[in-house]
């Protein structure tokens, strides 16, 4: 499998297929996926379940002018980062500005403030955005900690994801070396900017190939896999919160090198094994055969992508029937397969199986999913 994903990924770009060269600014449509997002959105009522938070403590001192010069080159570098999202005739578009107004500010604090006030911290972090006003992306810097300033760095998804935050992160290291020393930073110009793949995936979707990869879902959830019926310690609210939390289990250094090493051994990745391990402890928990889970998709299979920061990821399903008498290395393989089959149809969002599917064939993009961080991370200084 993962000759066979390298093959993919690297190999040369579709002629047919070509990804356009479009205007930097103006107003566009939005991606297909970014179209599914922004109507979740809608759900939220102006909550702050899509807003995406880092913070990092800057070390060695700060030029505080120079990392604002730093961010005001990132945003014009990059389109999205200067994007809103206003109605016309009750639809959104991606207005893309002509320079960059970035919300930048210094916020003095006292030395222990960091750590006696870290829920005003996060409660800032995560305030809503106005994304019809204003590019949806802040940056605090609060000056003052004994241990060094904080930089707190807030964006809706519309506009990223956990790759573009590498990506811009690493580019922000590169451009504020270059600000606070007075040297030419060293970075190509993006090729393409999110507009560009917002036209090219909408092409792709209205092309026959679109319509395939619809009909591999259609086929694929027909008839829709049965409700998951995870027994919980208490009920679902009926109206969503936001109060949920999280649970982290780390697998030891030793457990990793295993699961690496048996995925080399089995052709396939680390990704596809937990993925196998995750539907056979849904089976222990369910006692149902049939499974499936939202599995999250970086969404770059073209390199122009690489480097364009944007909301590219995709959620597909992934679906196993198992067997009584299957063995762990039969579910492997065909966990592997399947996974293959659904990446090659990964353009699909959830808004188009909804419209040709029960509701309730999609309820596991909603409620199961499973990811792995691949992004490049380059060690930032």
């Amino acid at each position: 499998m993962a000759d066979e994903l390298a093959e993919r990924l690297d190999g040369p770009a579709d002629d047919a297929d070509p990804v356009p060269h479009g205007p930097v600014e103006g107003e566009f449509p939005l991606a297909p996926n970014q179209m599914s997002l922004w109507h979740a959105e809608q759900l939220d009522l102006g909550g702050s379940a899509y807003v995406v938070a880092v913070a990092a403590r800057l070390t060695g001192g700060c030029d505080t002018e120079a990392l604002r010069r730093a961010w005001t080159t990132l945003a014009d570098r990059h389109p999205v980062l200067r994007t809103t999202f206003p109605l016309r005739e009750g639809n959104p578009v991606q207005q893309v500005a002509a320079e960059a107004q970035m919300d930048f500010a210094v916020v003095p604090v006292p030395p222990a403030w960091d750590r006696t006030h870290r829920e005003d911290l996060v409660r800032s972090a995560f305030e809503p955005f106005d994304l019809t006003e204003r590019a949806p992306l802040r940056v605090r810097l609060y000056t003052g900690p004994s241990e060094g300033p904080v930089m707190v760095v807030s964006q809706h998804h519309l506009i990223t994801d956990y790759w573009s935050m590498i990506v811009m992160l690493r580019e922000l290291a590169v451009l504020y070396a270059a600000e606070s020393t007075g040297a030419e930073p060293y970075l190509p110009a993006p090729a393409h900017g999110y507009a560009d793949f917002a036209a090219w995936s909408l092409a792709r979707a209205g092309a026959p190939l679109g319509a395939e990869e619809l009909s591999y879902w259609v086929r694929k959830l027909t008839p829709p896999p049965p409700p998951a019926d995870l027994p919980t310690d208490r009920p679902r609210p009926v109206v969503r919160r936001q109060r949920g939390s999280t649970l982290r289990v780390d697998l030891s250094p030793s457990r990793a090198t295993a699961v690496r090493a048996h995925a080399r051994a089995t052709g396939t990745t680390p990704f596809a094994l937990l993925l196998a391990v995750f539907h056979v402890l849904l089976h222990a928990y369910t006692g149902r055969a049939d499974s499936a889970v939202g599995v999250n998709t970086a969404n770059r299979e073209r390199p122009e992508f690489a480097d364009v920061l944007g909301y590219f990821t995709n959620s597909v399903v992934h679906r196993v029937q198992m067997a009584p008498d299957q063995s762990f290395s039969s579910l492997l393989s065909s966990v592997t397969e399947t996974l293959l089959e659904g990446l090659e149809s990964g353009g699909v969002t959830i808004e188009n199986l909804a419209e040709r599917l029960l509701d309730t064939a999609c309820d596991y993009l909603r409620t199961l999913a499973t990811a792995l961080d691949t992004a490049r991370k380059e060690e930032l200084r």
